[in-house]
């Protein structure tokens, strides 16, 4: 767990930041600013369960979400450090304008608030799909 006085965000890399070999890029990205990346393991989303992280009352284009989160285990990292919460959201939002087409593939996830930081890891933990790594493994 992280020092007192560190804050923790959950992010997951999402399967077009593997098809465009940019996990090590988008990996580099984070620790360059010093914060820290532990990966804590991979979920493997179901539909209900995509409904549920999201918190969408349905999903719209069920075989859409399902062929890009379904179709493999998605890697987890806790990543921590000062104001790791706005220090990711920044990153995120770089690398996707940078980055991103503008269609639903859009790299990776992180937690928008440490609340819901708590919120998203209780609801995947309580699923029962995450699988843990080792502490060797990387994404």
């Amino acid at each position: 767990m992280p020092s007192t006085g560190a804050e923790r965000t959950l992010v997951m890399i999402k399967p077009d930041a593997f098809e465009r070999k940019l996990v090590e890029f988008i990996r580099a990205e984070i620790e360059s600013t010093g914060l820290e990346i532990t990966s804590i393991g991979h979920v493997g989303f179901t539909l209900e369960l995509v409904r549920e992280f999201y918190q969408w009352e349905r999903i719209k284009w069920p075989e859409t979400v399902a062929d890009y989160l379904c179709r493999r285990p998605i890697p987890l990292w806790l990543v921590t450090g000062s104001n790791a919460v706005a220090r990711m959201m920044e990153i995120k939002w770089r690398l996707r304008r940078s980055l991103c087409s503008g269609d639903h593939r859009n790299l990776l996830h992180c937690s928008s608030a440490n609340e819901k930081f708590l919120w998203e890891y209780s609801v995947l933990q309580t699923s029962g799909m995450i699988v843990v790594c080792d502490q060797e493994s990387r994404a």
